[in-house]
């Protein structure tokens, strides 16, 4: 993967050796390299043949997650950051990282065997890189940008993210490193405007050790067995609601997996929207408005807030507890069976935390002191599956209009 610090050495691994990945990354010989240096800024994807791999290495399910192991996806940083484009798309390798099973090393494990430290320099971490389709809309509807990689905004001097006017996030982004956060509160400070249809973003805070490509995560356990539990370094690799002095997710994208999360038993859900008065630039031309629906919106898991209704239209409940602004409006609310009440987790993973009576899966809209304005759709299928629809078409082209991509 090519980085801030290194743009010339991306390698493709002999992913046909014998997987060893320990904590260290596989451990394999490097066959082949190639200057990216005259790469356009991108994402751009590697393979090998499956035939000249031995047949075991090709897929990992060690952990019941399938990753094909042929294929590795990289990004191409611009040289001078925000020359092309003034919209920066943030891609997501990390939640690919943590389900990887490469070498039966993985976050994730059978039976509860399982490591809190992963190499994130291994094949097989192609999950939750797969939101290339509204990248592709956006594009075919004349919208450019520029790309980072969650690893190199982590490693990038303080401030980069002010070379842009808007920054994208579109897909899973369950795992997040304090660093990233930190970018993407003060962009925000800066002015900035956010478009986020990632519905895990920052479920999990993770550290990275850049030296030794490694990602750090204890999930539900960080009380217990983070070494800097207690010592008030914001970098506690857990949930990132309960992380206390963490820059919790409500407090950049205004919504938590938690207080929606498995929104429905898999059926896809109409979406009724509220407050539309409060949106109507992002509705122009769609045909919707007051007493309307996104039919089949999205289903299973999905971002949210608490919620009670102000009259006909929906309202954050105690912002303060949340971590969201005062001022932040909820033009979209379906009620969630399954939020949870994150605050009194008290170290049991999710399954034992109480569940919420007013938890809602929301799409919200902030418009910050800063100037900035920050639009969260709760699931990131809103922006995936339906690019065919031309209801659907028509509203992700007004956000990316109102949120400054041109």
């Amino acid at each position: 993967m090519s980085t801030l610090a290194d743009r010339k050495s991306t390698f493709i691994p002999h992913f046909s050796v014998g997987p060893s990945p320990g904590i260290n990354g596989p451990n394999f010989p490097v066959i082949q390299t190639f200057d990216t240096t005259n790469l356009e800024p991108g994402i751009y994807e590697a393979r090998i043949s499956r035939d000249a791999m031995r047949p075991e290495n090709v897929y990992s399910v060690w952990n019941g997650y399938a990753s094909d192991n042929s294929l590795a996806r990289f990004v191409v940083t611009p040289v001078v950051p925000g020359a092309s484009s003034r919209v920066l798309w943030l891609h997501d390798s990390l939640t690919g990282t943590c389900y990887g099973s490469y070498g039966a090393n993985s976050i994730y494990g059978p039976d509860d065997i399982r490591c809190h430290t992963v190499s994130y320099h291994r094949p097989g971490l192609d999950r939750a890189t797969t939101s290339f389709g509204a990248l592709r809309f956006f594009r075919q509807s004349g919208h450019e940008f520029e790309f980072i990689d969650l690893v190199a905004l982590t490693e990038a001097p303080a401030g980069y993210l002010s070379n842009y006017d808007l920054v994208v996030m579109i897909g899973q982004f369950e795992y997040i490193p304090h660093a990233v956060r930190v970018q993407l509160r003060d962009f925000l400070d800066y002015g900035g405007n956010l478009f986020s249809a990632a519905w895990e973003f920052s479920a999990f805070s993770v550290r990275l050790d850049l030296d030794r490509k490694q990602l750090t995560t204890y999930k539900y356990e960080f009380e217990e067995k983070d070494p800097l539990f207690g010592t008030g370094d914001p970098t506690v690799a857990g949930v990132t609601m309960n992380v206390p002095g963490a820059l919790r997710e409500t407090e950049i994208i205004g919504q938590t997996i938690w207080a929606a999360h498995q929104v429905t038993g898999g059926d896809w859900i109409d979406f009724p929207l509220y407050n539309t008065d409060r949106v109507s630039d992002l509705l122009e031309g769609t045909g919707l408005g007051a007493g309307s629906y996104l039919p089949g919106a999205f289903r299973n898991y999905a971002s949210g807030n608490r919620v009670e209704f102000n009259g006909n239209d929906p309202v954050v409940v105690d912002p303060g507890l949340s971590g969201t602004m005062e001022e932040i409006v909820v033009w979209g609310a379906v009620p969630s069976a399954n939020g949870r009440v994150w605050w009194q987790a008290d170290g049991d993973s999710i399954s034992a935390w109480p569940l919420l009576t007013d938890g809602h899966a929301v799409a919200t809209l902030q418009e910050r002191v800063s100037g900035a304005r920050v639009v969260t759709l709760p699931a990131s299928a809103i922006a995936l599956r339906h690019l065919s629809d031309p209801t659907y078409q028509q509203l992700l082209l007004n956000i990316l209009y109102a949120l400054g991509g041109s």
